[in-house]
């Protein structure tokens, strides 16, 4: 556990040490799978807002940024202001990016990108595979600091000649890993006992980020410690309830220090667990050992 966090957690309250940000909404593909398809494709923040919550997330105790969607984050037109800003107030970043506007970055985004995650699919083309690969030959060498990774979603029309290229690449390249991940919308009608095996694949056979609870809890505390805020400027507990609406990102600072309840009216919880430590940990201050 992230030591800040312990030690509020210790004293009763929450830090968000971990903010997920989705700077736009527009988005250069169209996924059968995207959770975001409903979206106001128009919306972006400007640059002058991130810097602003980038101040006021690192005043409340921010160590890491997630910069993915909403829509296709490297289709911001100031998406390299955005990362240089983000290594100026020393936070760590992360990039998740479907790849195909990769050199977009400028160079001077080098050390600003602590991990890189490009999101594959069964949905890709050959064409589209082997342009990914071009892509990534020019990219990866310029940045060999950055750890690069493959995430692969698998759908009910699986693709393995697509799978197999995808692991070939992620070795040609020096990646961590391929993590292949069923479709979140039909996850149990999946079987990944076919996925191909490798040194570098990761098979999450039950999309284990996201797993999918009925029994939902009181109190929504992740919105908290990992907010996820979007490109209309509010902040959302997830991504996956776009009705689960916490507050404008100005008015979340407030919210924290007090720790106002907040009971989104979700149908399903993918953030159970954390939820449930969360207040555990909270009603055993002083106690986090025993946790």
């Amino acid at each position: 556990m992230n030591e800040d966090l312990r030690s509020a957690l210790n004293s009763g309250t929450i830090i968000p040490v971990h903010l997920q940000l989705s700077p736009t909404n527009k988005c250069n593909k169209v996924c059968s799978f995207c959770c975001f398809a409903d979206r106001d494709k128009n919306l972006s923040l400007s640059l002058p807002e991130l810097k602003d919550i980038f101040k006021r997330f690192k005043d409340m105790g921010t160590k890491a940024v997630t910069v993915s969607g909403g829509g296709e984050p490297l289709c911001h037109p100031q998406i390299n202001e955005l990362l240089v800003e983000l290594r100026r107030e020393e936070m760590k970043v992360g990039l998740m990016t479907n790849g195909l506007l990769l050199e977009k970055l400028a160079r001077e985004t080098s050390d600003a990108i602590n991990w890189l995650r490009i999101s594959l699919s069964d949905d890709m083309t050959k064409d589209k595979i082997d342009q990914m690969d071009s892509i990534l030959e020019k990219v990866v060498p310029e940045r060999p600091k950055t750890n690069f990774s493959f995430s692969y979603v698998v759908t009910k029309d699986k693709n393995p000649e697509i799978q197999e290229q995808a692991i070939a690449m992620a070795q040609k390249y020096n990646f961590s890993n391929v993590r292949f991940t069923p479709d979140l919308y039909c996850a149990d009608e999946i079987d990944m006992s076919e996925v191909p095996s490798s040194a570098l694949t990761v098979i999450d056979a039950k999309n284990l980020a996201a797993v999918r609870d009925t029994d939902v809890g009181k109190n929504c505390y992740i919105a908290y410690a990992r907010p996820f805020l979007a490109a209309d400027g509010y902040v959302y507990p997830c991504a996956h309830n776009k009705e689960a609406r916490l507050c404008h990102y100005t008015e979340f600072q407030s919210r924290l220090k007090t720790l106002q309840p907040f009971n989104p009216d979700c149908k399903v919880c993918y953030c159970n667990g954390y939820n449930m430590f969360l207040e555990n940990a909270l009603s055993t201050i002083g106690d986090m050992e025993f946790i």
